[in-house]
């Protein structure tokens, strides 16, 4: 177990497959975080933009600030998240949706390729909606390879608030071949430039 009190996760999940027998889900994967860690979940399945939207928007509110972590497990392509076969939520509407209220709280894309852009782009990103930090994949990701990794990069997050370089250190130096194969990125605030 962590030495830090794990944060709480928000998880919101797509349809991975149009398939419904195929039971593809990080449900599991957020269930043994709470059950073998301690770590306060929630966990929406979202299927279409009014959902993500109307679950977003609680998210945000400030009696799920222990939950600072929101986890997008979608997929992905650069600039975008797929909520299921049709429905496209970009990068812009997000922070336009946001509008500055994520102060505090961290947006992790566990999603392929969606933070495929620029490191100017994802800073934007992180300013517009004043999040800690932007965290995600420039690459495709294999399901169970990332999922293995999300149990590590939440222990890294867990100590985000001792220090965030400490944190990306840590990915950087203990994992750097899936760091590497998953393409991840961590754009963060410092202290000083904090929003």
């Amino acid at each position: 177990m962590s030495a830090t009190p794990w944060p709480g996760v928000f998880a919101f999940e797509g349809e991975w497959d149009s398939n419904l027998k195929k039971r593809l889900s990080v449900r599991p994967l957020v269930k043994f975080l709470e059950d073998s860690q301690g770590v306060k979940t929630i966990y929406r399945d979202i299927g279409t933009r009014e959902e993500f939207f109307l679950y977003l928007d609680r998210w945000l509110q400030p009696r799920y600030k222990n939950h600072p972590i929101g986890m997008f497990a979608f997929h992905g392509t650069a600039r975008a998240l797929h909520l299921g076969d049709v429905d496209v939520v970009t990068l812009d509407e997000l922070a336009s949706k946001i509008n500055g209220r994520a102060r505090g709280r961290i947006l992790y894309f566990d999603s392929c390729e969606t933070l495929e852009i620029p490191d100017e782009e994802i800073e934007s990103l992180r300013r517009a909606t004043r999040a800690r930090a932007v965290v995600g994949y420039t690459k495709p990701v294999d399901f169970l390879e990332s999922a293995a990794f999300q149990l590590l990069l939440i222990d890294c997050l867990s100590r985000f608030d001792e220090s965030p370089s400490r944190a990306k250190k840590q990915l950087l130096t203990n994992y750097p071949n899936l760091v590497q194969r998953l393409g991840l990125k961590f754009v963060h605030a410092t202290r000083a430039k904090a929003t």
